[in-house]
């Protein structure tokens, strides 16, 4: 080959390396990795809120005015919940309301989305779960674009959705939780307790008392073991397939407030002026508290937001009040 066609093949030959990016001067672009979004209200209180430290233990705190008062007070569940921009809580008649950020003031944007409702039970995508009484039956409803889909889960007991809305943990206060999935038509079966994987207390001296809530991948649990004292209460940290990561306690404290796993803490909202109590989920130790003082609330009502954003909301005193609190 002469040397001026052998020179003009080496020149096309290296071009088109480059456009495939195979060669070492290659300049193709790398993949651009989508960004998580953040929800609005998680960006407010980023950067609006009032950076807080205890031990080494650091939050962002933003107090905010709120128009909402006299809630019912729930014990077995986070007492309201945050899905797509709305707070959802129960009204002491016991309607589901839905409650609105408006000029960084919480307001009733509607004030009854169904009736008869004892605890909402757990989100999951776009779909509420919530228990209500009807026609004397205590049943498990969805909530889909503030309409009530109607009975998905044909029991009285509580059904609390996982990673999805057709993927759920049916328990009851016997302290047994049990997977089920939902059929095709949306709603749920009745665990058979012998074919369903789960936790069943009659393997365990240990049994709930008061509190089931789902984050993430993770289960929170409240409970007692039989033998210890009536008021000696841990909570336990379970995987979705039941078995148990760790235990936080005991402690009497347990016996009140509210409880949220952010993804480095696991938090208790204490009654009685106490505050939030910050356990780390390394080692299930106590690592921090901040106070009421500190806060600028005194409340164990709230919700979790995501996984490093919970929400108190003081709704029985003259002044209420809603705190978003970003865990850093």
């Amino acid at each position: 080959m002469k040397p001026k066609k052998l020179f003009a093949l080496t020149i096309a030959l290296a071009a088109a390396l480059n456009l495939t990016g195979c060669g070492g001067g290659g300049s193709e672009k790398k993949a651009e990795v989508p960004k998580k979004s953040v929800p609005p209200i998680v960006e407010m209180v980023q950067k609006e809120g009032v950076e807080l430290k205890n031990k080494n233990v650091s939050i962002k705190a933003l107090k905010l005015e709120s128009d909402v008062k006299a809630l019912a007070t729930g014990a077995y569940m986070p007492q309201m919940c945050y899905m797509d921009g709305a707070f959802y809580a129960i009204a002491k008649n016991k309607d589901m309301m839905k409650l609105v950020l408006k000029d960084k003031k919480l307001v009733v944007g509607q004030p009854s989305l169904a009736k008869n409702v004892s605890f909402i039970t757990g989100i999951a995508g776009d779909r509420l779960f919530f228990r209500q009484q009807a026609q004397g039956k205590i049943r498990t409803h969805g909530l889909e674009k503030d309409k009530d889909i109607g009975e998905i889960y044909a029991n009285l007991g509580y059904l609390t959705p996982t990673t999805d809305k057709n993927n759920a943990l049916a328990w009851t206060n016997s302290g047994a939780f049990l997977k089920t999935q939902a059929k095709s038509d949306g709603t749920f079966p009745v665990p058979n307790v012998k074919q369903a994987g789960g936790y069943l207390p009659q393997n365990d001296p240990y049994i709930t008392c008061g509190w089931f809530s789902v984050h993430g991948n993770r289960a929170l649990v409240k409970g007692r073991i039989k033998s210890d004292a009536p008021n000696t209460v841990y909570i336990r940290e379970h995987e979705l397939d039941m078995r148990q990561v760790k235990a936080y306690g005991p402690s009497k404290d347990f016996n009140f407030g509210s409880f949220y796993l952010t993804d480095d803490y696991m938090v208790h909202a204490r009654s009685n002026s106490k505050g939030l109590d910050i356990y780390s989920r390394k080692d299930a130790k106590l690592v921090a508290n901040f106070t009421p003082k500190e806060l600028g609330i005194n409340s164990t009502y709230g919700c979790q937001i995501d996984g490093n954003t919970i929400a108190l909301l003081d709704h029985w005193t003259g002044n209420p009040k809603l705190v978003l609190i970003a865990f850093k």
